[in-house]
């Protein structure tokens, strides 16, 4: 593994750092200097497609993203593990959910 602007951005390993998805959504990997891996490349072009539509129609449920709302609790996740570098998520980060939950935080207000 290595983080996508390079060896000098070590405190970006294990985790994702703020605009690390620009080289995936753009298709500019090699123009930053790195070089993807093919399930990188899967992921980009997943990536670029989903932004695409977005921008274009404004809904992505018909390409199988879930629409947010708290019944379902679902969340569409990328990663180069999955065959199309998407999977649906439930009960995306309940524990830090229900922590502010705990302490009463409504951002629906």
């Amino acid at each position: 593994e290595h983080g996508a602007w390079g060896p000098n951005y070590t405190f970006c390993e294990s985790h994702v750092c703020h605009g690390e998805e620009l080289p995936f959504v753009f298709g500019s990997g090699e123009a930053a200097g790195y070089s993807m891996t093919a399930a990188e490349d899967d992921l980009a072009k997943a990536m670029m497609m989903f932004w695409g539509e977005f921008a274009a129609t404004g809904d992505l449920t018909a390409m199988g993203w879930p629409r947010a709302n708290n019944a379902t609790d679902v969340a569409l996740r990328f990663d180069v593990e999955t065959a199309l570098g998407t999977k649906v998520v439930h009960s995306y980060r309940e524990a830090e959910c229900q922590f502010w939950d705990r302490l009463g935080y409504d951002f629906l207000k």
